[in-house]
């Protein structure tokens, strides 16, 4: 079974030594612009002008950039996902006196 796992590793993940300098190339190069707990915007691709407002839950940096697992507010967790830092909007100034109570 370890010979098997091995040859699997190998073919997929490289060698070690590939696996570390693949992990260094993932270190981030530039800060978050969402931090854990922040709630953000994220305006519709399909439907224009729909608004969604949502939490970041998680995130994680990949390929040279950041993913944030959201939670849409007032949504079951099925929903959830990893969406790009690129598609996330900071709220606006009259959204972010109570975020907790804006709907979807």
């Amino acid at each position: 079974y370890k010979k098997y796992l091995y040859l699997y590793e190998l073919e997929h993940l490289g060698t070690p030594e590939e696996r570390k300098k693949d992990a260094a190339a993932q270190t981030p190069t530039h800060p978050a612009r969402f931090q854990l707990g922040d709630w953000v915007r994220i305006e519709s691709s399909t439907l224009l002008g729909q608004v969604f407002y949502a939490q970041i839950q998680r995130s994680r940096f990949r390929d040279g950039d950041y993913s944030h697992y959201v939670h849409y507010n007032g949504w079951s967790t099925s929903h959830d996902e990893w969406m790009p830092e690129a598609v996330l909007q900071p709220l606006t100034a009259e959204e972010q006196q109570s975020p907790h109570l804006l709907n979807n």
